[in-house]
């Protein structure tokens, strides 16, 4: 039995479905190939994050406080902008707890930087 959630959701994905089949083909395909190049986009940003997220914790593990941020990959995080602040939240879940204080100098310099 699905729940109300699920029905919510159905619903809503069969009539973006319907409205997806009145568009001329050509908008059609313009929607794909963009929701392609975005999908490709967030991945290639989530890769680099990743890579440099565990290049700096390399680099830095030993080192608390101001220090973590005297570090040329931390500023290559903090420029990738406020798109990773998603993954940073998502570290936060998952990395060990002995790990909270670099996530949340990531989080800092990335609202920061927003400034």
């Amino acid at each position: 039995m699905l729940t109300a959630t699920q029905t919510k959701n159905n619903n809503a994905a069969a009539q973006i479905m319907t409205l997806f089949a009145t568009m001329p083909l050509i908008e059609q395909s313009r929607l794909i190939d963009s929701l392609s190049t975005e999908h490709k986009r967030a991945a290639s940003l989530r890769s680099r994050f990743k890579e440099l997220y565990e290049q700096w914790w390399r680099e830095t593990c030993v080192y608390s406080g101001r220090n973590l941020a005297m570090n040329t990959t931390y500023y290559k995080i903090i420029e990738l902008g406020p798109e990773v602040l998603d993954y940073i939240n998502e570290l936060s879940i998952t990395e060990p707890d002995y790990k909270r204080g670099h996530i949340n100098w990531l989080r800092i310099g990335i609202r920061q930087n927003q400034k």
